[in-house]
């Protein structure tokens, strides 16, 4: 009995189960996976420093506020300077309180994703505990990109490929 060229068991040449992915879509997808990592690290350091600026103003009209004798603090505080100045501080105030609050919701960034590799890589580190959703969202748009399926742990092991071959 002779088998089929087309079955993929036993122990000969081409035995054994096949890749899903071809190379080029493993690295494509680890890039995907590396350039979103690279984004929530920049907007992760955009917002600290961010909101260093944001302190540093506030600081800054506190120290306004309190140069003015407390005995004419209240009219100064019913004037219109000092309306403003107020209305100024709780604006920073409400700003920093929102700075530093990544887009929780995985299906705003499946449109934004793309899948073609970026050469070139910078230095700066994944947000800690922003891997999982970074996981989820690079196979979820890979699948529907690639019509394959593409799970997180695939897209872990392409993204370590990515890694690996090009840092």
């Amino acid at each position: 009995m002779s088998r089929k060229p087309d079955k993929r068991g036993g122990g000969g040449r081409g035995a054994g189960r096949r890749k899903s992915l071809t190379m080029l879509e493993r690295i494509a997808i680890g890039s995907a996976a590396e350039n979103l990592s690279k984004d929530h690290a920049r907007e992760n350091a955009y917002c600290r420093i961010r909101a260093r600026v944001i302190t540093d103003e506030i600081k800054e009209r506190w120290a306004i506020a309190a140069s003015i004798p407390i005995d004419e603090r209240r009219a100064w505080l019913q004037s219109f300077e000092g309306q403003d100045h107020e209305e100024v501080i709780e604006f920073a105030l409400l700003e920093v309180t929102r700075v530093g609050k990544l887009d929780e919701d995985p299906a705003s960034a499946l449109d934004e994703v793309d899948i073609a590799p970026r050469i070139f890589s910078e230095p700066i580190k994944t947000p800690y505990g922003k891997r999982p959703q970074i996981l989820a969202i690079v196979s979820k748009c890979a699948a529907r990109k690639l019509q394959k399926p593409v799970s997180a742990r695939m897209v872990d092991k392409c993204w370590k490929l990515f890694r690996a071959e090009f840092q």
